[in-house]
């Protein structure tokens, strides 16, 4: 048997935010059914990066794959990604590899669906204006999601590097036709923000509590391991909180921090984002409620994308197939 390979510039090619968007929402309505594994974690101590592996299964869509992905920061001296990942689609029926493709554009794409999903049922569905903490990769797709479920009249958006918040910017306007603004400091960005979207490394706050309007809605992004934290532990402890998944948030994403130092519990996470979808939970209750949602990432987010990409790269004859394992 032969395996489809697919590299990043390939699936760019193939896949849309809005296919994206599709699958990630129908993957969250078929939560309950999604086998997963555990994330495991290896840490590269005095290299400052790590290594994590995760999977899903989904007997709904007869999907299955694994990711790998690693992280290190200091990879801009060597003229490579932040992040660099690869997945593997299997068979279900024989767990043959049928696909081995790019994992970095596939997580560009389903991280900034997630959220363009979370806003969909949590912001109010009046919001315009976006304050976005952190310009890069994963801010413009955060940007892209967002602008497909809701009509944008303004972008404000504040990197701690001020060049990246002009170059985003700037593509903003010019790729997405919306007025966009680089702020001189994070406040400026989110004060006036009808949705706040942190997608940052960072361990303290880039968000405070007092510049939160009512009403407003936050994707909380970029925490994903132990000691990550963007928003001040007020905000949660004011907010209805939502996650992608309880154990995962408590672990490892926004929440953790919060939980840790006693500020807000497990019974403050209102839902997962399943829940809501599905109208077994309530999501936002009115227009004046702060609601957050906490995105740790999780497999079947991945699966889903990437399984939409292979059937869409069968289809128009894109990649290349290789005898890979027998």
């Amino acid at each position: 048997m032969e395996t489809l390979f697919l590299s990043k510039s390939e699936i760019e090619s193939l896949l849309t935010m809005r296919e994206a968007i599709d699958a990630v929402e129908k993957g969250f309505k078929s939560k309950g059914t999604v086998e997963k594994s555990v994330k495991a974690w290896l840490f590269f101590q005095e290299q400052g990066g790590d290594l994590a592996l995760w999977s899903a299964y989904m007997p709904e869509k007869k999907a299955a794959g694994m990711k790998a992905i690693g992280y290190n920061m200091n990879n801009f001296r060597h003229g490579l990604p932040t992040i660099t990942a690869i997945i593997i689609l299997y068979d279900p029926e024989t767990s043959f590899p049928i696909a081995i493709m790019d994992g970095t554009s596939v997580t560009a794409y389903r991280t900034g669906a997630a959220g363009a999903v979370a806003a969909k049922h949590l912001a109010r569905t009046d919001s315009r204006v976006i304050g976005l903490i952190g310009a890069g990769v994963q801010g413009y797709y955060q940007l892209r999601g967002l602008n497909e479920v809701f009509q944008l009249d303004r972008v404000n958006i504040y990197d701690k590097i001020p060049e990246r918040s002009a170059n985003l910017a700037e593509r903003i306007s010019r790729e997405l036709d919306v007025k966009t603004v680089a702020c001189p400091d994070a406040r400026g960005a989110v004060v006036g923000s009808d949705i706040v979207v942190t997608a940052t490394p960072a361990r303290e706050p880039v968000v405070m509590n007092d510049w939160i309007a009512p009403g407003t809605h936050l994707n909380a992004i970029g925490a994903d391991e132990p000691g990550k934290q963007e928003l001040d532990v007020n905000v949660l402890k004011r907010a209805r909180i939502f996650v992608d998944d309880i154990p995962e948030s408590m672990r490892r994403g926004e929440t953790n921090v919060a939980i840790s130092k006693g500020v807000i519990g497990a019974e403050d996470i209102c839902a997962e984002l399943e829940e809501v979808i599905a109208r077994r939970k309530e999501g936002r209750t009115s227009d004046a409620e702060v609601t957050v949602f906490d995105a740790t990432g999780i497999a079947m987010e991945d699966v889903v994308v990437a399984w939409e990409t292979y059937n869409k790269a069968k289809k128009n004859g894109v990649g290349e197939y290789r005898r890979f394992v027998v």
